[in-house]
């Protein structure tokens, strides 16, 4: 028996599965900014530490600023997907009171 009423608009509730996917997709992209270095040089030490790739200072420069501008573009992303979907709840609701 399921105790979720379908959604008017056909959407299906989605499972764990999806769910976790779709918080590491805010997660990851959070741990990423908090961690991130402020300098490119800390950036350069990390990468050869862990990986053993040894980078330039401009490359790891460049890599900081991507990093960055990619998370906070999946950041917005995903922020974008909540503000849509509340919106169409809004509107299907006042829609059914109408």
């Amino acid at each position: 028996m399921n105790a979720d009423p379908p959604c008017p608009c056909g959407a299906r509730r989605a499972g764990k599965l999806p769910r976790a996917a779709h918080a590491s997709g805010w997660f990851l992209p959070g741990a990423i900014l908090l961690l991130m270095p402020k300098c490119p040089a800390c950036l350069a030490v990390w990468l050869a530490a862990g990986t053993g790739i040894g980078v330039s200072l401009t490359a790891a420069a460049w890599l900081r600023t991507g990093l960055i501008l990619f998370c906070t573009g999946a950041l917005l992303l995903l922020t974008l997907g909540i503000v849509r979907r509340f919106r169409h709840q809004a509107l299907t609701t006042a829609r059914r009171s109408n």
